[in-house]
């Protein structure tokens, strides 16, 4: 009898003993692991690790055209880049089609360790159909990715919609790059990242980057009444637009995103022309726009036009393109990067 209690009470021990072994290693992991990561990653990630690890502070959603219908989360900790993209409640194959290609952000966040290197999200407003309303919301709850508005999603709010998107971006995520674009762009995703952290490394500050438009001819308001860019003298009085980055795609470094919210106040909101109103905040805060060759779109526009490795290699953006082009233009991207490493 005396044997059989020995032998349970050693079985036990050693269990105990194996418990506590496995406890103390995860403890010891847990504690060690962002110091490995940070030796394990290249130099030029160093800095995006750590901005990466700063909490965000989630703020109370109160702010204008914002939705109680359930919307993204916010970020638990900064993004690095947060990609705020504009869509048409109706275009679910369009956000579908980004979600598998550049949108998602895997590769990115499994590189850094972290959810957020690469963050995407839909800006959508409400349509007059309850059917489509529901089928949002039931999106929404299936993908955690869309942030609701309390507007009727049309042209005319095309200014609330992209103004929700840096109130949403600078509330809940803070990333030290906010990227606005469209749901019927290609983005070069490896390309892109690959320059960000290039400008992350360089302490980039007052960043407005994307297709710049800086001559006459292309700032000019349009007066006529029956044209959808209409523009009041009562709206916006002077002779010719502040140069601005067309709206299909830009980028701003967070500072840029930051003090533009803290001018809004001062003007009034320009329907359909969100890219001009977006320049007249950042002539507020003294930020000029960046032009670069990536941001790229045909004018007038070519939909039959055959893209070549180089070319999609060169781009950060390109506009117009259909959902079914997004999956083969990541694949010639990602190729063209091991053949051009460094375009830029």
């Amino acid at each position: 009898m005396r044997f059989k209690v020995s032998r349970t009470f050693m079985i036990i021990l050693i269990i105990l003993n194996v418990i506590l072994l496995f406890k103390l290693y995860t403890s010891r992991w847990n504690k060690t692991n962002e110091t490995s990561i940070k030796i394990s990653l290249p130099v030029r990630y160093q800095k995006i690790l750590r901005a990466t690890r700063e909490k965000v502070i989630q703020m109370s959603p109160n702010f204008e055209f914002f939705s109680r219908r359930p919307s993204a989360k916010g970020c638990k900790t900064r993004a690095f880049l947060l990609m705020v993209i504009n869509s048409n409640p109706q275009n679910f194959e369009k956000r579908n089609a980004i979600r598998k290609t550049w949108g998602n952000g895997s590769d990115y966040n499994n590189l850094l360790n972290t959810t957020y290197a690469w963050r995407t999200v839909f800006i959508i407003g409400r349509k007059a159909s309850e059917d489509v309303n529901q089928k949002i919301e039931e999106e929404s709850v299936k993908y955690g990715d869309l942030v609701l508005g309390d507007f009727i999603d049309h042209m005319k709010n095309l200014t609330f919609k992209t103004l929700l998107g840096m109130r949403w971006a600078n509330s809940f995520c803070k990333p030290m790059f906010l990227y606005k674009g469209d749901d019927d762009v290609f983005v070069n995703a490896p390309r892109l990242f690959q320059y960000l952290v290039k400008l992350a490394n360089e302490n980039t500050t007052k960043l407005w980057l994307g297709r710049a438009n800086f001559k006459p001819g292309e700032r000019i308001p349009i007066r006529d009444k029956k044209h959808k860019y209409f523009v009041s003298y009562q709206d916006f009085n002077e002779t010719l637009f502040p140069a601005f980055c067309s709206g299909f795609s830009y980028i701003f470094s967070y500072d840029v995103l930051r003090d533009m919210l803290l001018v809004v106040k001062y003007f009034k909101k320009l329907e359909t022309i969100d890219d001009i109103y977006i320049s007249l905040l950042a002539r507020k805060i003294g930020v000029k726009p960046t032009h670069h060759k990536g941001f790229h779109w045909f004018n007038p526009p070519n939909p039959n036009h055959m893209f070549t490795v180089y070319e999609i290699s060169s781009r950060f953006a390109e506009h117009d393109i259909k959902p079914n082009q997004q999956e083969k233009l990541l694949k010639m991207a990602k190729v063209g990067m091991k053949l051009f490493p460094k375009v830029y």
